[in-house]
C-alpha cells in the first residue's frame, strides 16, 4: 500500500497561435467545469503547469479563463522555446518529462495529469481519473477520438455563452461528437467498406445511432503516479511513460465514456494523408502495427471502450464479441516480438527530425538530463546498432539461444507445455504487464483451453470466487516469483490450493526469467517455501537451471559488450566482434545445460521450476 498522494500537477504544452486560441476558447473552459479542476482542488493541493512559447505568454495571461484558473489553484508557465520543433511528439514528450522531473522530493507522491491543447473534456472527467489513482492505480489510460472543429466549435461556443466556464455532460459531448466525426475517425471504423486509415492505431465499430465501440492500440496516459524516480525516456510519451513509470503494471483503463469523455477538436483537413479506399483488414492493421506497436500497445487493444450518448443497450455485447474476433485476427498476423518501449525504432528518427527542424541548436546534454539517458547523444546515432542487437539477441520472452535468459525461459516453456494441454490456467506473479499476452499465446499454442491472469494481491478475490462457485477453479496455477520477492511471497503458494481443481497442479517458477541480466541464487532459498503436508501438495517434477560462475561471467561480459556496441568506429566493431564470439560460447553452454536436468548440490541456480500436484480430491476439499 502506498501513502496517499500529496499533490496533483496538471501538465499541458501549447504553442502556436492556432493552438493557443483553441486552448483558451475550448480546452481551458472545460477544465474549469466543477467536476474537473475545481474537484481536484477540493481534494488536494493542485498546480497547473503550462508549457508555452515566450511569444504566447502575454495572450494567455490576459485571458479571463486563465485569470479564473489563477484564482482556483497554483499556476506556473514554463517557457519551452528551446524544446520546440516540427517534431510535435518530441516537444510534448520533453515538456512532460521536464514537468515530472521538476518534482524532486515528492515525485512518488504526486499524481501527474497529462493534457493537450485541443482536448474538450466532459464535466467530471478529471475527478474520475483522480479517483482511479486514489484507489491504487499507478497509471490511468483512456481513449478518445477526433471530431471536426469547424462543425463542433460553434456549438461549444454557444454553450459557453461568453463566460470562462464550459460544463458539458459526457453523453451530451458524445452526442455532439457523433454528429461531427472527423474523417480520420471514420476511416478507423473496422466495419466500413468505403475507406480506411492505412496507419490505424485505433479501431471503431458502430453499435447503434447513439453508441460506438473503440479498441485502441495507442491510448493516452491521462494520469500517472510514478512508482520510481529512476527512469529513462527513449520513446515518445505515449510509448514510454506508462511502462517506465509504472513498471508493476498497476494501470487502469477507463472503458465507459460516462466515466471519462474527451474529444479532440481538429481541422477537417488534418490527418487525411493516410486514407485509402476499401475496407480495413486485420492483415493491413498488423502490417502497420508491426512497425511501431510496443507490448503495452498490443495489450491496450484488449479493452473495449464504449462511447455512448444514451443508455447502453444489450446489442453492445455482440459488437464487443465481433471486435474481439477482429483483434484476435490482427494478433494472428503480428510478429511474436513487439517493438521496445525504450530505444524505440521511431525514437532516433524523431530526435533527428527534432534536431533538423529546431529553430535553435539542440542542447543534447540538456536533453540527456531531461530524459535521464546518459547515452542519449550516442543512442540518437545508433538506431541501426540497437535494432541489430535486438535482432541478434531477441526480446523477452523470445530470446535467442545465446541470450542469458534463453535457458531459463526454455525450461519454463517445457514445464508449461507439460501441464497446459486441455487445461484452464491462471498465471500469477512477478510478470511484466507487457509479457502477459505472449505467455498467454504460448499456453494456448500448447493446448490450454482457457488462460487468465491475476496479480498476487488478487488472491483473496480468487479464493472467494472459487469457494462460492467451484466451477471457477482452474486446472493449473502458474505462479512466477522472483528470488528477491520469495521471502515476502513464499507463504502464498498454499493459498492457491483452493482455486485449483481436485488433482490440479501448481507450476511454481522461481527466477527473473524475463530480465536481461542473468542473476543466480542458492538452492537453499527453496527452504523458504512452507509447503506443509496438510496442504495436499506434493512435488511431481523439479527442474533446476544451474548457473556456474563461468557461465555467468561469459554472459554478463557478452551483454555488456552488446550494450556498448554503438556509436560507430573501430572500437564498436571490436566490441561487436567480441560479443559475437562470446555469444557462440554462451549458446553452446545454454544448449549443453538444457540437456542436463539438474544442477549439482553445491551450484548456484538462475531459475527453478516445481510442478506441484494435489495428492487427491479429498486433499483439495480439506483445504
Amino acid at each position: 500500500m502506498r501513502p496517499p498522494i500529496s499533490a496533483v500537477r496538471i501538465l499541458l504544452p501549447v504553442w502556436g497561435k492556432e493552438y493557443v486560441e483553441q486552448f483558451l476558447d475550448f480546452c481551458l473552459p472545460t477544465l474549469l467545469a466543477d467536476g474537473n479542476l475545481p474537484s481536484l482542488c477540493r481534494r488536494t493541493a493542485c498546480t497547473f503547469v503550462l508549457f508555452a512559447r515566450t511569444d504566447d505568454v502575454e495572450a494567455i495571461r490576459g485571458n479571463p479563463g486563465w485569470r479564473a484558473l489563477e484564482d482556483m489553484c497554483a499556476v506556473e508557465i514554463a517557457t519551452i522555446d528551446h524544446l520546440i520543433s516540427a517534431s510535435h511528439s518530441t516537444t510534448i514528450t520533453l515538456a512532460y518529462v521536464s514537468g515530472i522531473r521538476s518534482c524532486k522530493s515528492d515525485l512518488l507522491d504526486t499524481c501527474f495529469i497529462f493534457l493537450v491543447s485541443d482536448y474538450v473534456l466532459a464535466d467530471g472527467a478529471l475527478s474520475n481519473v483522480l479517483a482511479r489513482v486514489v484507489a491504487g492505480a499507478s497509471g490511468v489510460l483512456a481513449g478518445n477520438f477526433q471530431i471536426v472543429g469547424e462543425g463542433a466549435a460553434p456549438v461549444l461556443a454557444q454553450a459557453r455563452a461568453g463566460g470562462p466556464y464550459l460544463s458539458i455532460q459526457p453523453r451530451d459531448l458524445i452526442r455532439l461528437a457523433l454528429d461531427h466525426l472527423h474523417p480520420a475517425t471514420i476511416a478507423n471504423f473496422a466495419d466500413s467498406p468505403v475507406r480506411h486509415d492505412a496507419a490505424s492505431n485505433r479501431l471503431f465499430w458502430r453499435v447503434d445511432d447513439s453508441t460506438i465501440l473503440g479498441r485502441f492500440y495507442l491510448m493516452h496516459m491521462i494520469a500517472i503516479r510514478p512508482e520510481t524516480a529512476e527512469f529513462i525516456i527513449a520513446a515518445p510519451s505515449d510509448y514510454s511513460l506508462i511502462p517506465e513509470l509504472c513498471p508493476s503494471g498497476a494501470v487502469a483503463t477507463i472503458e465507459d465514456s460516462d466515466e471519462y469523455c474527451v474529444v479532440e477538436l481538429q481541422s477537417r483537413r488534418q490527418g487525411q494523408t493516410n486514407l485509402r479506399l476499401g475496407p480495413l483488414t486485420p492483415a493491413a492493421v498488423a502490417t502497420s502495427l508491426s512497425n511501431w506497436a510496443t507490448g503495452q500497445h498490443r495489450e491496450n487493444a484488449g479493452h473495449a471502450i464504449v462511447f455512448h450518448s444514451d443508455k447502453i443497450k444489450s446489442e453492445v455485447a455482440e459488437t464487443i464479441a465481433a471486435s474481439k474476433r477482429f483483434i484476435s485476427e490482427v494478433e494472428r498476423h503480428l510478429p511474436s516480438a513487439p517493438q521496445p518501449f525504450r530505444y524505440h525504432p521511431y525514437w532516433c528518427g524523431a530526435i533527428d527530425h527534432h534536431e533538423r527542424t529546431s529553430p535553435t541548436p539542440v542542447d543534447f546534454p540538456a536533453l540527456s538530463k531531461i530524459l535521464g539517458d546518459p547515452n542519449f547523444a550516442i543512442a540518437v546515432k545508433s538506431a541501426r546498432a540497437i535494432r541489430l542487437r535486438a535482432m541478434l539477441l531477441g526480446r523477452a520472452p523470445d530470446f535467442r539461444p545465446w541470450h542469458p535468459r534463453w535457458l531459463d525461459v526454455q525450461r519454463f516453456w517445457i514445464a508449461l507445455k507439460q501441464t497446459a494441454g486441455g487445461a484452464s490456467i491462471i498465471i500469477v506473479g512477478d510478470i511484466p504487464a507487457l509479457l502477459r499476452r505472449p505467455i498467454e499465446l504460448r499456453a494456448q499454442a500448447y493446448g490450454a483451453r482457457r488462460v487468465d491472469h491475476a496479480d498476487l494481491r488478487e488472491i483473496r478475490d480468487l479464493t472467494g470466487r472459487s469457494a462460492a462457485n467451484p466451477g471457477e477453479r482452474f486446472d493449473v496455477c502458474v505462479l512466477i516469483l522472483s528470488p528477491r520477492s520469495l521471502e515476502a511471497h513464499a507463504a502464498i503458494v498454499e493459498q492457491f490450493v483452493p482455486i485449483i481443481q481436485p488433482a490440479g497442479r501448481i507450476l511454481l517458477v522461481i527466477g527473473d526469467l524475463f530480465e536481461e541480466a542473468s542473476r543466480s541464487f542458492g538452492p537453499d532459498r527453496l527452504t523458504l517455501l512452507p509447503i506443509s503436508a496438510t496442504s495436499g501438495l506434493q512435488v511431481e517434477e523439479f527442474r533446476v537451471v544451474g548457473a556456474s560462475p563461468g557461465r555467468l561471467l561469459i554472459q554478463s561480459t557478452m551483454m555488456a559488450l552488446a550494450r556498448s556496441s554503438f556509436g560507430g568506429g573501430l572500437r564498436s566493431l571490436l566490441r561487436i566482434a567480441g560479443a559475437g564470439m562470446l555469444a557462440i560460447v554462451s549458446g553452446g553452454l545454454n544448449v549443453g545445460a538444457l540437456l542436463r536436468s539438474q544442477a549439482s548440490e553445491q551450484s548456484q541456480c538462475s531459475s527453478v521450476a516445481l510442478t506441484l500436484r494435489l495428492r487427491s480430491p479429498e486433499g483439495h476439499n480439506d483445504c
